[in-house]
């Protein structure tokens, strides 16, 4: 009788051959599916801002009517869009990034948190270690009270992930606004939460250079340094913000980033240093504040007082 198992093996190769390619087609599939409801979603948020912007103007002319049916109608398209995600999962059930948008739905369109949370949690059950859905959760504690919960998700997202810069960003800020439960709960001086604030806000600028808001929020960091106990030089928050203002873009920004350099020289008593930067200010965003430290400064004070 002959020996056929040669045979048997070629069959079986092409039978597990036949069987990779249609478990790699399905994947595909699932994903081209996904990023098709992904396009459309973000169509939908483009037309929704466009829509706010109309529904801004509608409240402040007092078309209270339309406004609510143009606030009902933002609702229903997003509604459109969850109920394609959860076809979609009804198919793809273990999709971890299909649960992750769908609970960024729920979040910040429809404002129903707990939804939203049921969703990332569903994302870490199929991942544990999965960074948006972390660090999403995180966002969810941050804002519902559990603030040492959401330090420590966002944490684990960047043990996972070190590379996005808005995680580093987030801890950061939970550093400064929780600063004082951070003290209480895990014993660390307030100079120590100022400095890995620092830290933390400058890997979010490092990764993304020309953000903002990430370059800014050092700054900012290191005008409140006081509230930790910390005294940095003068110059050195001059440098931060000086810093800021080359990736400046808009008149807004730029005005901002002046008013805060103008108000560092004249409390370091640098008049006319802090007058040039108070006009290049009003220049780029006028507002009486500015007129004030202006008119202090131009009748001869020396130092102007600092104003919140």
């Amino acid at each position: 009788m002959r020996n056929h198992k040669w045979l048997k093996g070629l069959i079986l190769f092409f039978f597990l051959s036949t069987v990779g390619i249609g478990v790699e087609w399905k994947k595909i599939k699932e994903s081209y599916e996904l990023a098709q409801i992904v396009k459309k979603d973000e169509e939908c948020e483009v037309k929704a801002d466009e829509k706010e912007k109309r529904l801004l103007h509608l409240y402040e002319e007092k078309k209270e009517e339309e406004a609510r049916k143009l606030e009902k109608e933002i609702r229903e398209d997003f509604g459109k869009i969850i109920e394609l995600y959860e076809e979609f999962l009804s198919l793809y059930p273990n999709n971890k990034k299909a649960w992750n948008f769908l609970g960024l739905l729920y979040f910040q369109r429809l404002k129903d948190p707990e939804r939203a949370k049921e969703c990332w949690e569903k994302a870490l059950s199929i991942d544990p270690n999965y960074a948006p859905a972390l660090n999403n959760l995180s966002t969810y504690y941050s804002h519902t009270g559990n603030h040492l919960q959401s330090i420590k998700l966002i944490q684990k997202a960047i043990e996972n992930n070190p590379n996005v810069a808005v995680y580093h960003f987030n801890l950061s800020l939970y550093y400064f606004l929780f600063r004082y439960e951070v003290k209480e709960k895990l014993g660390w001086s307030l100079e120590e939460i100022f400095w890995k604030a620092i830290e933390e806000g400058e890997k979010a600028r490092n990764l993304d250079p020309t953000n903002f808001d990430f370059a800014k929020h050092v700054a900012e960091l290191y005008r409140f340094a006081p509230y930790f106990g910390v005294n940095p030089s003068s110059v050195k928050v001059i440098q931060e913000w000086e810093k800021v203002l080359k990736i400046a873009k808009t008149p807004q920004q730029k005005g901002y980033v002046y008013l805060n350099i103008g108000r560092i020289y004249a409390i370091m008593g640098e008049k006319e240093k802090a007058i040039q930067a108070f006009e290049k200010a009003k220049v780029y965003q006028p507002s009486p504040g500015i007129d004030k430290w202006l008119e202090k400064l131009k009748n001869g004070k020396n130092k102007a007082s600092p104003t919140r």
